[in-house]
């Protein structure tokens, strides 16, 4: 990510106060924020292309279900 580079960049140059290190790190929140809302978003899209069958095995591909155990592992991995 360009604006996590960025701000590293800054860190080491010392380029950085607290208010610019706050503006800065919200700032990447909100494009953390936007790009999880974008393929969460995706997945809600895709159930809709689906048939019951078809959401059936993409849930069980992606584990939903599973003991809580598996799926914090799983969802490790995926998300």
């Amino acid at each position: 990510m360009d604006a996590e580079a960025a701000l590293d960049r800054a860190f080491e140059a010392k380029a950085l106060d607290a208010a610019a290190l706050e503006s800065t790190l919200l700032g990447i929140g909100e494009l953390r924020a936007r790009l999880r809302h974008v393929h969460l978003e995706a997945h809600l899209r895709q159930r809709l292309l689906l048939s019951e069958e078809q959401v059936g095995m993409y849930d069980k591909i992606r584990g939903y279900g599973q003991s809580e155990h598996n799926r914090a592992g799983h969802a490790q991995h995926q998300h």
